[in-house]
Formats: C-alpha cells, sequence, structure tokens
C-alpha cells in the first residue's frame, strides 16, 4: 500500500471518528481534563451583577480571581451565579443571565476555558446540583429548578426531563409532554399546580430528590422517592427558613431550619399539645436524615443540633468530604432567613453531634466549605466593605486571607482529592 492510500485512510478514519463524537454528543463536543486539586469557585460582586470566578493556589495562598468567560456587563447588569463542581472537577456549571437577560445554566470547560450555554427558555433555570455521593463520581446531568419545577439536563443534547413533580407515563393517564416553559407543575401533582420549588437535590444512593417549596407562609421541605413516588411527596419539616445539603460518604441529607412550625397542626403530636394549643420542640435546628434507616418515633430525621431560642439559629451547613464533621454558621435569627453572624461551628455530623461542638471563627463570618482532604475550611469575612475568603485549618487555626479587595458572595473547593 502506498504512502498516499495510508495517508487517505487515516484521514478517513480521524472523520469518521469526529462524525461518530458529533452524533453521539449532539454537536457538544466537550473534551479535555484539568488537575484543580486545591481550586475554588467563588461568587463575587461586580460593578452591575456578580461573576463566577475561579481561584488558583499560588505559593502558600492563592493567585487573582479567574473571571468566567464571556462576562460582560458593560451594557447591561449581568449575574452569574449558583455555581457547582462536576463531580470530576473539571467542569464549573452555573446559572447566568449573561445572553437574554433570562437565566440559564452555563458548563464553563476548565480545560479549554470555554463557557457553553446549555439550556434555554423563557422562564430562568438556576441552582443546578449534581450527586455528591462518593458512589457517584461520574455523574455528568445535573438538577436544575424551572419554573419552580425540577428538571434533570442532559448536558450532551442541550435538552432536559421533569423529575419533581413526576410525570405520569401515558399508559397510566398521564402525559409525557411538559411544556418547560409554562411555570406550570404538571405531573403527578396535579394539572397547573405551582409548585414554586427553589431548590432540589439528590440523595440516598440517588434514589430520592428533597426539595424546598415556597408557600405565602412558610417554607416546605419534601421528599420524593423515585422508585415509588406516590400521589405526595413526603413532608419532612416547614418553617421560615430551610437549606439543606448531602453528606458524600452517607448519602444523608442534612438540614437546617430556622422558626420551625408544624407541617400539618392537625398531625401534631399529644406531647406536644399544651392547654389545647401545639407547642414546639425547638425553633432552630439542623437535622440529619437517612432514608435507609429512618426511625419511626424521629420520622423527620435525628437532630444534630438544636435550640429552642428563637434568636439562635444555625445556617449554611457544609458536610466535609468525608462526612465526619459539619460545619455551620451560628448567630441570631432576625427572621425571613436573615441571621446576624456571630461564630462557625463544627461539630460530628450525627445525632446529638452539636454536643461536641467546637467554634473555629468568630465575628461576621459565613458561607464555609471544606477543602477535599479535610484539612482546611474556607470561609467569607466581613471587613468594612469588603467580604474576603480566608483559608484556615480545619480546627480554626493559622486563618489567613487568600483574596485581595472585593465582596465574596460564596466560595466551594474543588472536588478533586
Amino acid at each position: 500500500m502506498g504512502s498516499r492510500s495510508a495517508y487517505a485512510l487515516v484521514a478517513v478514519a480521524i472523520i469518521a471518528g469526529a462524525w461518530v463524537l458529533l452524533k453521539r454528543h449532539g454537536e457538544d463536543i466537550d473534551l479535555g481534563a484539568v488537575e484543580s486539586k486545591d481550586w475554588l469557585v467563588a461568587v463575587k460582586s461586580a460593578n452591575r451583577g456578580s461573576q463566577v470566578v475561579v481561584l488558583k493556589p499560588q505559593g502558600d495562598s492563592y493567585g487573582d480571581p479567574v473571571v468566567a468567560p464571556g462576562y460582560d456587563d458593560s451594557k447591561h447588569s449581568v449575574h452569574d451565579e449558583d455555581p457547582v463542581w462536576r463531580p470530576d472537577g473539571n467542569r464549573i456549571f452555573f446559572a447566568s443571565d449573561r445572553e437574554d437577560g433570562t437565566k440559564n445554566i452555563y458548563r464553563w470547560n476548565l480545560s479549554t476555558n470555554v463557557v457553553m450555554r446549555r439550556t434555554v427558555g423563557r422562564v430562568p433555570r438556576t441552582k443546578p446540583s449534581f450527586s455528591v455521593e462518593e458512589s457517584d463520581r461520574d455523574s455528568t446531568d445535573p438538577l436544575f429548578v424551572a419554573g419552580g419545577l425540577v428538571r434533570q439536563l442532559n448536558v450532551a443534547e442541550g435538552t432536559s426531563i421533569q423529575k419533581v413533580p413526576p410525570v405520569a407515563s401515558k399508559k397510566d393517564g398521564g402525559d409525557s409532554q411538559v411544556d418547560e416553559n409554562s411555570g406550570e407543575g404538571h405531573g403527578e401533582y396535579g394539572q397547573g399546580a405551582q409548585l414554586r420549588i427553589r431548590e432540589a437535590r439528590y440523595f440516598g444512593k440517588n434514589e430520592f430528590i428533597a426539595f424546598i417549596r415556597d408557600t405565602d407562609e412558610v417554607q416546605l421541605l419534601q421528599v420524593l422517592n423515585l422508585k415509588n413516588p406516590g400521589p405526595q411527596a413526603l413532608t419532612l419539616t416547614s418553617g421560615d427558613h430551610i437549606e439543606i445539603t448531602v453528606n458524600p460518604a452517607t448519602g444523608a441529607l442534612v438540614y437546617a431550619i430556622s422558626g420551625f412550625r408544624w407541617p400539618d397542626e392537625k398531625s401534631v403530636p399529644k406531647e406536644f399539645i399544651k392547654n389545647g394549643k401545639a407547642t414546639k420542640p425547638f425553633e432552630n435546628a439542623v437535622f440529619v436524615f437517612d432514608p435507609q434507616h429512618v426511625n419511626p418515633q424521629f420520622p423527620a430525621g435525628d437532630s444534630i443540633v438544636a435550640s429552642p431560642d428563637p434568636k439562635q439559629a444555625f445556617m449554611e451547613p457544609a458536610v466535609s468530604f468525608d462526612g465526619r464533621s459539619v460545619i455551620l454558621t451560628y448567630g441570631a435569627y432576625e427572621g425571613a432567613g436573615e441571621l446576624t453572624r456571630k461564630n462557625l461551628l463544627v461539630m460530628p455530623c450525627q445525632s446529638q453531634g452539636g454536643r461536641n461542638y467546637s467554634s473555629t471563627a468568630k465575628g461576621e463570618v459565613g458561607n464555609a466549605a471544606w477543602s477535599r482532604d479535610g484539612k482546611h475550611i474556607f470561609y467569607l469575612v466581613q471587613e468594612g466593605k469588603d467580604r474576603p475568603i480566608y483559608r484556615a485549618d480545619a480546627d480554626g487555626k493559622n486563618a489567613k486571607r487568600i483574596t485581595k479587595d472585593g465582596v465574596y458572595l460564596s466560595v466551594f473547593a474543588s472536588p478533586q482529592g
């Protein structure tokens, strides 16, 4: 065979391989990997909005923030927000209104430094979230919230399917075709039901989805069993303000609740009825809920820490990658989800873990995150007009400011170890 024929065959093979990739990924060629160990992703306030930025280690500190490509607020305000690491640490997903004023989901390829929009629609797409369980490190398709519903994104195709409420199949009398742009909750929970979901997470070996719903009076924390959806989701609790995260090691749901209220006052346990009125077991608390090991006496989960004082609250739970510890922002609850920050507290992520807490930082601190190896914590500190990022040992020692001027809104460490 001549050299020209050999070259021709190689060229044909390359073209054929490229065609297969295009066919498989719907023209979404997203290749490359990056070593992101110890990198941080953060949200930083900008002149006219907010930016998603990456911070890379430089010596014993961090270099200047690298802004996600394509950010341009010269003509109008732009809000990049809700960044989340893909479990392999090679990509960052975030919500932004940078193109047409409507929030959509974007992917930042850290290897090629390319940002690409992966959803389209007339209603905002926000709060992307991946499974964080160690057994699901290959996850590539996140959940997100659109029009008050929960959908799962097919990143390669740029399409999505509805997850909450579950959509009945046509053979069961349902309609699997749901209008993504209507904002109406078609599915098992009722045609046109306005669910007003604000955030959702996979947990429990990805067999469950936890989601927070806004109502006119309270926030509800509900759980959908994906293997047995049923006509209604399980309501775990309700209150003024709820935040959720997931234990990466166990898959258990961890949630913080402020301003507790009974979900259904007609079903209040008898021991909490006094003089004909419902009383509260606590005002503010953090719970761990493992759907694989539900205690019938405590169906909402086990209390990690709780307070009967309405002014003592715990927010912004973040669980270490090994699942052993949870860090919380502690302070005075002012109502409507507002907290006057006082401390960062670390405690075992287990029932009654608050009995063995330690204070790692004091002052106007919060939004803490763990390093992959659990040796460091990252958190925000209000210092005059600035809100920089600090890094400290897990016990709070050797705290050091790692960013210059600016107001940071959140920070998350790469999952690469």
